[in-house]
């Protein structure tokens, strides 16, 4: 089977646009959903990065049970909560790596055009730093 030229020009370019976008269904990740916090390491070797829900909006579920997550991260890897903040308004959030100096955040999950996530990132020396990203 033979393909002509312009086909194969077509199908070339289609891949490009995709990874040049950042399409995630060519590489099968998806992005989180607002509200979810992604907890990454950046350094060369394993952290415990933990975080926990002071307070937000009232009757949010979370507030409610006093959510929090704690895990154990390997080097270069990131673990992902889902759907943590579920209600809009302001949540404040502590997060420490290590058991070391904590981390205050500030955080409403509703805003951004679709939303926003929190990402906590290790860096290559061991310090815990977060972004909100907007999406």
């Amino acid at each position: 089977m033979e393909i002509s030229r312009r086909s194969f020009m077509h199908v070339g370019g289609v891949a490009g646009v995709a990874t040049i976008s950042g399409c995630s269904l060519l590489s099968g990740r998806t992005s989180p959903p607002s509200g979810s916090i992604i907890v990454e390491n950046n350094d060369s070797l394993p952290h415990l990065v933990a975080f926990s829900i002071l307070n937000g909006p009232q009757t949010a579920p979370e507030v409610e049970s006093n959510g929090n997550g704690t895990t154990s991260i390997e080097p270069d890897s990131e673990h992902i909560y889902k759907n943590v903040l579920t209600k809009s308004g302001n949540y404040n959030i502590k997060a420490t790596v290590d058991s070391g100096n904590p981390i205050r955040i500030t955080v409403d999950p509703s805003a951004g055009s679709d939303g926003s996530i929190i990402r906590l990132s290790v860096n290559e020396s061991g310090s815990l730093n977060y972004t909100v990203e907007r999406r």
